[in-house]
């Protein structure tokens, strides 16, 4: 996916991106040039898929940038 982010950004339909901490790096390099930028922002501009980052406390970002952290108790 971070060779080829043009397969999923701005399509429609439900896509589900589930990347890891190195894979979530990876493609936020290519799309955005920054490996460690916000979700957010990696979302809104590949304007498709639902990105779920995991790790710690995992992401779900949303096309339109809204983020929702999960925890051990649930959604914040």
């Amino acid at each position: 996916m971070s060779q080829r982010p043009d397969l999923v950004s701005g399509k429609g339909g439900p896509v589900v991106l589930t990347p890891n901490v190195r894979e979530y790096s990876l493609l936020a390099s290519a799309v955005l040039g920054d490996e460690s930028a916000p979700i957010s922002q990696l979302a809104r501009k590949m304007n498709g898929p639902i990105i779920f980052r995991k790790g710690a406390i995992d992401q779900i970002a949303g096309p339109n940038g809204q983020v929702w952290r999960l925890c051990d108790v649930g959604l914040r």
